[in-house]
């Protein structure tokens, strides 16, 4: 195959992360017989995600809990890996699907090759059980139009095709297309640029992994603390339960938009009940701006102490561990 545009080293560094590492873990457990839950541990030179490993605590069965909706899946136009144009609503296709924001030269092992990496266990249970195969899709979508061009996603399918199962890697014509679809998802994205104001090709996001049900509804959101391919199994398989016994009844205004800056500030200034009021420090108005820069510090990894973490990827706005009426308070401890 002849790319318009080379693979990177980093690139090959994130195949070899997600393909190669995955491998080993899969032949252990078909030689093991184990089905019905994705596991498998991988040795790694570094700490890592607790999605590489199997789990320290059993995950909740299935259907013993509920989900109840988080939000509507936006819909964005995306294109094909054959450079044909879509529309994600179209692509959901009226299945339970995992979607993942990536990039393709993200070296970082806790980031994109994380997701990856879930995504490939999701999808090898899926090839060992035509049922959920039937009712599942995952969809890759890369936030960086420039380089991950329609022959670069089609590299990456071919290295995961297979039979019996259904994954796809999308991208977008330009950043003015993907702009919408980031901002409705609260995907944030960040270009890393060096001291001469140059792009250095590094992006720093905060990972998510969306799982919608056939409703095009959000039902759980997962980023590097908690997204571990036997949780997301679980919860896929919930909503499947779900479905057959007729399906979650939302109550009216369940499902509400996320938080705004206009909202926030309309929320400071009058305290929700229960809570004391807002106390600011003399001559410390509290503006938009300011909100907007608390936004980014709870966001940007960039700002954290050690470049690598960030608030967000253990605290989740408008959800905690709660939702998904699992005991142990998973969602809220920092596990790496």
């Amino acid at each position: 195959m002849f790319l318009k545009k080379p693979i990177s080293r980093v690139a090959l560094v994130f195949f070899l992360n997600c393909v190669l590492g995955a491998i080993p873990a899969a032949l252990a457990d078909d030689a093991s017989g184990t089905k019905g839950q994705v596991t498998g541990a991988i040795d790694r030179p570094r700490v890592v995600a607790p999605g590489y490993s199997t789990l320290l605590f059993d995950p909740p069965d299935p259907g013993t809990y509920s989900l109840p909706p988080i939000a509507e899946a936006p819909d964005g136009p995306v294109l094909a890996t054959d450079g044909s144009k879509a529309r994600l609503h179209d692509l959901f296709d009226g299945k339970y699907v995992v979607l993942s924001f990536i990039y393709s030269s993200c070296d970082d092992v806790n980031g994109c090759p994380l997701a990856t990496y879930v995504l490939y266990r999701l999808y090898q249970a899926m090839q060992k059980d035509p049922e959920l195969a039937a009712s599942m899709r995952l969809i890759s979508l890369s936030f960086d139009p420039q380089n991950d061009v329609p022959e670069v996603m089609r590299l990456y399918a071919e290295n995961f095709a297979g039979k019996g199962a259904d994954w796809l890697f999308l991208t977008t014509e330009s950043n003015e297309a993907l702009d919408p679809i980031l901002a409705a998802y609260d995907q944030g994205v960040n270009r890393v640029y060096n001291e001469k104001g140059e792009n250095t090709g590094q992006i720093s996001h905060v990972l998510r992994v969306f799982l919608i049900d056939p409703e095009r509804r959000i039902r759980n959101i997962y980023s590097v603390s908690f997204l571990h391919p036997d949780l997301v199994l679980a919860d896929a398989l919930t909503l499947m339960q779900e479905a057959a016994a007729g399906g979650y009844k939302a109550a009216a205004g369940e499902v509400k938009p996320p938080l705004r800056t206009r909202e926030l500030l309309a929320q400071a200034s009058h305290s929700p009940p229960g809570l004391p009021p807002i106390v600011l420090p003399e001559g410390q108005e509290m503006t938009a701006a300011r909100v907007d820069l608390g936004r980014k510090l709870f966001f940007d990894r960039r700002l954290s102490s050690n470049e690598t973490l960030s608030c967000a990827m253990c605290h989740i706005p408008d959800q905690g561990f709660s939702n998904n009426a699992m005991s142990p308070p998973t969602r809220q401890v920092p596990t790496i």
